[in-house]
């Protein structure tokens, strides 16, 4: 949990909110932890800490072979590519061409030893992890 970011606008601190929720495609938003005032909606209630900020560190060079890896595939330019795998709650790491301007995030780690041997190496592309998502 602790590398799934706030949603947007969170945490908004109101005096009341004591509580956080997953909410879908969102991230980590605050509540009021005795659940009034939420339209009756079903919500879990857990405690979390993130830091204030993350880093992406450049991790080799590739890109994943298997699309299915693959959150969104866009051109940009690089803090772009790194804003959109920041504010997705599913990324996990990015592959980043600087001359194309090609960005690929993706949902699992080039690092992880499951995912490793679907990984195609090409020097155009830099590997991006975020960080806390080691393996």
């Amino acid at each position: 949990m602790a590398n799934i970011p706030w949603g947007s606008g969170e945490p908004g601190n109101d005096p009341v909110e004591n509580a956080g929720w997953v909410g879908n495609n969102r991230g980590i938003c605050d509540v009021n932890g005795d659940m009034t005032g939420y339209s009756g909606d079903p919500m879990a209630i857990i405690c979390q800490f993130a830091p204030l900020t993350w880093n992406y560190l450049q991790r080799g060079h590739g890109l994943f072979t298997v699309a299915a890896y693959r959150i969104a595939q866009t051109n940009g330019i690089k803090p772009a590519c790194i804003l959109q795998c920041h504010l997705s709650v599913f990324c996990i790491s990015l592959a980043f061409n600087p001359t194309t301007s090609d960005c690929q995030i993706y949902v699992v780690s080039p690092e992880d030893p499951r995912f490793s041997g679907s990984i195609t190496v090409n020097s155009a592309y830099d590997w991006y992890i975020r960080d806390g998502m080691e393996y």
